[in-house]
């Protein structure tokens, strides 16, 4: 589970940042890494539910994947959704770097 998800984070990684350094875009391509961070964010969160929460960093990066995901895909937001989805990322991203 953690194999695949950490393939297609970085598979989403690699597509967004040269999308973003190339100034590259295609019809739907929101819709597509969205679809990718969805996967990841599935895999991720299976894998740290499995784990028995022993990696914590990895269960908050899946669900900020998930969430962010489905922000783009299904189209919608809520109350102070950019600054929960920035602390839920700066927890996980500290938190990974602990090894937590």
């Amino acid at each position: 589970m953690k194999y695949y998800g950490l393939l297609l984070l970085g598979i989403w990684l690699i597509a967004r940042s040269l999308m973003e350094l190339l100034n590259f875009h295609f019809s739907y391509d929101k819709t597509v890494l969205a679809s990718i961070a969805l996967g990841a964010g599935v895999f991720l969160t299976v894998y740290g539910l499995k784990a028995r929460l022993e990696s914590v960093g990895s269960l908050l990066l899946g669900v900020w994947l998930i969430i962010g995901a489905a922000m783009v895909l299904f189209k919608f937001s809520f109350p102070l959704s950019q600054l929960i989805m920035a602390g839920l990322a700066a927890l996980a991203g500290l938190l990974l770097i602990m090894r937590r």
